[in-house]
């Protein structure tokens, strides 16, 4: 995961760290003087997840790192956050206390039903997955990604799908201009 992630991403540095153990300055030290701050995360979706629910559920010490999430959020004070996770986190109360933070912390979310529902491929993704843009009062459908943008700047939605149907892009179309692998 690191070459990948170093290699596809150069000059940024990959840092295996628990969300635990981060603090804003560690954070704050990444992000230049006098520029806009964007922090993105994605809780565990494992203990949300329609498949966990049964006997770990709220047990699953992965439940807290949405809190340490919000607490990075608090105490680094971004302009911009964005957060995914499976769609039955909106089920759970944590997920009302993120947003209540949020709320409390001065950001803005997009309330507009129709921009809710994030289709991939509209974007021009090549996968074939639904994404759910919500808010406090929604309860998205199954099989979807939950996605929250939330900005200090001002109110925030997102553009408008930039592909229709006929020309969305395949994972073939996206690979086809790469050289093959050496190892097949």
């Amino acid at each position: 995961m690191r070459y990948v992630f170093e290699h596809n991403n150069a000059p940024a540095v990959f840092k295996k760290q628990s969300v635990t153990e981060i603090t804003a300055a560690d954070l704050a030290a990444h992000y230049p003087a006098g520029h806009k701050r964007i922090l993105v995360g994605c809780a565990p979706c494992q203990p949300f997840s329609k498949y966990a629910q049964g006997d770990r559920g709220a047990k699953d010490d992965k439940w807290k790192l949405l809190h340490e999430f919000a607490r990075l959020v608090c105490e680094l004070e971004p302009d911009i956050v964005s957060m995914e996770n499976v769609p039955e986190l909106a089920d759970h109360e944590i997920f009302e206390t993120f947003l209540a933070i949020l709320a409390a912390e001065g950001f803005h979310f997009d309330e507009e039903p129709a921009k809710r529902i994030i289709y991939c491929p509209d974007f021009g993704m090549a996968q074939h997955r639904h994404r759910l843009v919500v808010t406090a009062s929604s309860s998205p459908p199954r099989r979807h990604r939950l996605v929250v943008i939330a900005s200090r700047l001002g109110p925030i939605s997102l553009i408008p799908p930039t592909h229709k149907p006929e020309n969305y892009e395949t994972v073939r179309t996206a690979l086809a201009g790469l050289p093959a692998l050496t190892a097949g």
